[in-house]
């Protein structure tokens, strides 16, 4: 834990555990008292470190002095900011506290509420409580007295958090301005002029705090640069009694997205009083962006007895693009609340050039390799734009470039896109970079892109299991590639030493049992890493199971779905593909008999390099030939962690205790790249090969002779006595089909010929399939 005193403007974080100096800029706090500096204020953090997950800070009467208690009628308030990594995905769960009747004994936090005096609240800044989302809580004593949680009070969110949030719409990266109000012997709590909620505490009298939790241990992974509570314009004030005019907002400001624009926002005002009438006198902005907002109500006007009115602002930004801050004064005739606040924010986004904000660039699985993305620069504004060559920065700037002639011109309403090229060197891994564009648009005159690609090379052929072991506890793999694959031993002894399943009967296989508990099931475990590309071969001879046959399973939780990928049989033999828990190719149901030996085949590519962008279509292959593929394009893979290597490819089991395969396995082969259709037939006809040590095919289209008066083909190939073939035909280069009446066809020597009758009306392509051995 830690706090510091810094100018905001500018200051410099450094990551705990050596991650580098990063430097942080953030807006004027919108209640700046009078006569203090400007953007100055305590950053608090808290790294989760044993039970050292919180700090807070108490009001004293001067630096260092004796802690000051309140008591009697009072309102707490400051100015708080959650940070967060603006480049995460997901939260870790970091807390903003603040409390009144603080008893001083105890910290005051999420984790410790149970023992601590007095009443706070706590705003998540990333992932909530329990439920993965924003949540504004207030306990007292140890007891929550209210929680509000953005899945079941949105509308009470969205007033008072317009700009919701980087992350689970928690009120992170923007002000937030929050009052604690005790009236007698209750609490209410107030975030941006909106009523939260409030309590009855036994105590309200004590110390006066602000705070920062890290509960969890989930932010020692990295982002600490950026996740901190910055806290601003502590005040805490007396207050005669109850305020009779309450006043929140009924609508929000919404960004500014056009040239002209200008929304409105209306905030209502309140009188709670059963005897008298109260006045708003006037009304002001006030801070940094106050002329970006104006007052469209004329003042003053009388707010009658438990009346309302509203008052409505207008937002009208001049450049630059980004969050406006402010806040609306208003005077009143109420002894109680003489001054109302209300904090203003909006944001002003009207571009005229747009690029995408994080552009993927198609990874590179191969050492020299380089991949290409594609970056549209679009022109929504009335007149020209010019864009200047970029300005490419980061530690991996040197493995980016844009080919491309600039200054780039770009006639208004047009679009122009080009490539980013990534030629990666040194070690795997996600490579980023930015990319800054200087133009002559006066709403972006700098266009700031972020460009993402992974190096996650491979040898093409990953790993090989032969399954010809005999003894032991793990599976050799022949290229040395990749670690043997670990044996799940579980009930002894393990199925060594089985017939081979590859025809020709070349070494043996190994029998797996389904591990479908923690203490069942003979099982493997394979480290080959987890690439973009990947295609697989093997052979199985499965046996009867009445629930799912995981054969090869990848999950960032352990789960039973792949939530990286999986391949599986049901337990009527059809043969299953999931990418990120959804099916993503399949074959017929039936199409893996029990008892019967099959060559599996799977190829699957992803362009991005796991899972931002859409990759390319999945393949399953049985006995060489495609039996089923998506009907569209599918998502990539998941990308669970940074480095290239997942936390292991469970073979013939989807976790270490659920859905086993059970039966048997031989001649598993990994690949990192995606296999030909080709090379998916040749594994099957040359059992034993790998897909780069294929001899070119025996069956290759020696003669066509076209029959005009019958309508007849006769086709001739190479063939090897004792083979079987088919003949295949479609109308274009691809989605070959059987010929009716020509499978099945038994070659006695080194040339065969067939004679059939072509289809009409277009032309034919034809194709040999060589079937078995």
């Amino acid at each position: 834990t830690g706090f510091f005193f810094v100018d905001y403007a500018s200051f410099v974080r450094n990551q705990p555990g050596g991650g580098g100096p990063v430097t942080v800029s953030i807006p004027e706090a919108p209640s700046r008292i009078p006569g203090s500096a400007a953007r100055r204020g305590v950053v608090l953090n808290a790294t989760y470190a044993g039970t050292a997950r919180a700090i807070n800070l108490l009001a004293t009467d001067t630096p260092g002095g004796a802690k000051r208690v309140f008591s009697g009628n009072y309102k707490m308030a400051c100015d708080m900011w959650l940070a967060v990594d603006r480049t995460a995905t997901v939260g870790t769960t970091e807390i903003g506290l603040f409390g009144v009747g603080h008893s001083g004994n105890n910290v005051i936090s999420y984790v410790g509420r149970n023992t601590g005096i007095g009443t706070f609240g706590w705003a998540s800044s990333e992932g909530g409580i329990g439920v993965g989302t924003g949540d504004i809580t207030m306990n007292i004593a140890g007891t929550a007295a209210f929680r509000r949680e953005n899945l079941t009070d949105a509308a009470l969110f969205s007033l008072a958090f317009p700009q919701g949030g980087a992350l689970a719409n928690c009120p992170n990266n923007q002000w937030t301005r929050v009052e604690m109000v005790v009236i007698g012997t209750k609490v209410s709590l107030y975030m941006n002029g909106v009523k939260m909620g409030e309590g009855d505490p036994a105590i309200t009298s004590g110390f006066a705090s602000i705070g920062y939790e890290d509960p969890f241990t989930g932010s020692t992974a990295g982002g600490l640069n950026n996740q901190f509570g910055l806290f601003d314009n502590f005040t805490v004030d007396s207050l005669p009694g109850p305020a009779s005019i309450e006043a929140a907002p009924v609508s929000v400001f919404t960004k500014v997205e056009f040239a002209g624009q200008t929304p409105s926002a209306e905030f209502s005002l309140t009188n709670l009083s059963e005897t008298s009438a109260y006045d708003i006198t006037g009304a002001s902005i006030e801070g940094t962006n106050a002329a970006d907002f104006t007052v469209a109500t004329d003042f003053p006007r009388t707010i009658p007895v438990l009346g309302a009115d509203s008052v409505v602002i207008n937002f009208d930004p001049s450049t630059p693009n980004g969050l406006k801050i402010a806040r609306l004064k208003l005077t009143t005739t109420d002894p109680n609340q003489p001054e109302i606040y209300i904090p203003l924010q909006a944001r002003r986004a009207i571009n005229s050039i747009e690029a995408g904000i994080s552009q993927r660039v198609v990874s590179v699985s191969t050492v020299g390799g380089n991949g290409t993305g594609l970056l549209t620069f679009t022109n929504n504004g009335a007149t020209g734009t010019t864009v200047l060559a970029p300005v490419i920065s980061g530690t991996d700037a040197a493995m980016f470039s844009v080919t491309g002639t600039f200054p780039l011109a770009i006639p208004p309403g047009d679009a122009v896109t080009l490539p980013i090229v990534f030629t990666p060197t040194g070690a795997k891994g996600l490579k980023t970079a930015t990319l800054e564009f200087a133009t002559d648009d006066p709403g972006v005159p700098t266009l700031s892109v972020v460009a993402q690609a992974r190096y996650a090379f491979g040898p093409p052929l990953l790993a090989h299991y032969k399954m010809d072991d005999t003894a032991g506890t793990t599976l050799v793999d022949f290229t040395g590639a990749s670690p043997a694959a670990a044996l799940q031993i579980r009930e002894a002894p393990f199925g060594f030493a089985q017939p081979s399943l590859l025809p020709g009967g070349a070494g043996t296989s190994v029998r797996l049992t389904a591990a479908d508990s923690s203490t069942t099931g003979n099982f493997a475990i394979s480290s080959a890493s987890h690439l973009p590309n990947v295609s697989y071969s093997f052979w199985i001879k499965p046996e009867p199971k009445i629930n799912n046959r995981r054969i090869l399973h990848r999950s960032s939780l352990f789960t039973l779905t792949g939530t990286i990928y999986s391949l599986y049989l049901t337990p009527t033999g059809q043969l299953n593909f999931e990418v990120n828990s959804n099916l993503a190719a399949q074959s017929a149901d039936g199409a893996i008999p029990d008892d019967t030996v099959h060559h599996i085949g799977v190829t699957h590519s992803d362009l991005d390099g796991f899972g931002n962008v859409t990759a390319t279509l999945t393949r399953l292959y049985i006995d060489g030939a495609l039996v089923g593929e998506s009907v569209e394009p599918v998502a990539g893979f998941t990308d669970y962690n940074l480095n290239t290597t997942s936390e292991g490819l469970y073979i013939g089991s989807a976790t270490s205790a659920g859905q086993g395969y059970i039966g048997l396995i031989d001649d598993l082969q990994i690949y990192s790249v995606e296999l030909s259709a080709e090379q998916m037939s040749g594994l099957f006809t040359q059992p034993g090969k790998n897909a780069f040590e294929l001899t070119a095919g025996d069956y290759k289209i020696t003669a066509v002779q076209y029959d005009p008066g019958t309508g007849t083909v006769t086709l001739s190939w190479n063939s090897t006595g004792g083979a079987v073939y088919s003949v295949q035909e479609s109308t274009t280069t691809s989605g070959f089909t059987d010929v009716p009446g020509q499978t099945g066809i038994a070659a006695t020597g080194g040339s065969t010929s067939v004679t059939f009758t072509a289809g009409g009306g277009t032309r034919r392509f034809f194709q040999i399939r060589r079937i078995s051995p």
